[in-house]
């Protein structure tokens, strides 16, 4: 049978996919060369819980599917400080960020006719 691991097992350092934090408030995290994917319903905490500390820690390049734009307004400074800079594809224009950061595609523009 699988034994767990208390939190303290497995503190977080730089690079590694930071989980949150243990009882007495040191980070938590794994080391992974594997992707990860957040995935639950409106409203739930995904971007305050794991999606924005991970950017705010993660100094590699991500993709991040933001719908409203929260991520990227709430990491854009810290990102660019990083070294990591930040676009938004944000066809509407409904996201809290600068207009210099938007980037758009043309999915037509390699086609032949």
């Amino acid at each position: 049978m699988y034994q767990f691991q208390p939190a303290s097992a497995y503190p977080w350092k730089r690079g590694a996919l930071f989980l949150g934090h243990d009882a007495r408030g040191g980070a938590v995290g794994i080391s992974t060369e594997r992707h990860a994917i957040t995935i639950a319903g409106s409203q739930s905490g995904k971007g305050v819980g794991v999606i924005i500390p991970n950017l705010l820690r993660w100094p590699h390049n991500a993709l991040v599917i933001d719908p409203k734009g929260e991520a990227a307004a709430e990491t854009l400074e810290a990102r660019e400080a990083m070294g990591c800079p930040s676009f938004v594809f944000d066809p509407f224009q409904t996201s809290n960020v600068p207009a210099h950061l938007r980037v758009t595609i043309n999915p037509m523009h390699g086609l032949d006719p």
